[in-house]
């Protein structure tokens, strides 16, 4: 089971690029905070909330209870939590769009894919 393999073909499911061996590995901690700043603000405009705190955490607490900690690989285009490095960004993009950060949750029998875009 290659898991770089099945997030490429979701990559290339829903037209985004597929990265290869260009995905970066977090940690579940570092991936949920990514998902949760994702969700909250915005990826251009970092200090623009997007949605309200409480209802970030709710769609993320969401997605991540589904997965244990200890069986779960972690991916993501980023380099950097642009929300905590302020005026860093690297990232391999998987969109045409000037910014966008894929965050992907994976065990042995799911994949959560999601996606974030933006423009400034």
């Amino acid at each position: 089971f290659d898991i770089i393999k099945e997030i490429d073909k979701l990559c290339i499911t829903e037209k985004r690029n597929p990265l290869g061996r260009k995905w970066n590995e977090l940690n579940f901690g570092e991936c949920s905070e990514l998902l949760l700043n994702a969700f909250n603000f915005d990826l251009a405009y970092q200090d623009c909330a997007v949605m309200p705190v409480d209802k970030a955490e709710f769609y993320r607490n969401f997605i991540v209870s589904k997965f244990d900690e200890l069986e779960t690989v972690c991916f993501t285009n980023w380099f950097q939590n642009p929300w905590k490095n302020k005026n860093v960004a690297v990232w391999n993009p998987i969109t045409d769009n000037t910014f966008d950060m894929a965050i992907v949750f994976a065990d042995s029998t799911k994949i959560v894919f999601t996606y974030f875009i933006s423009e400034d």
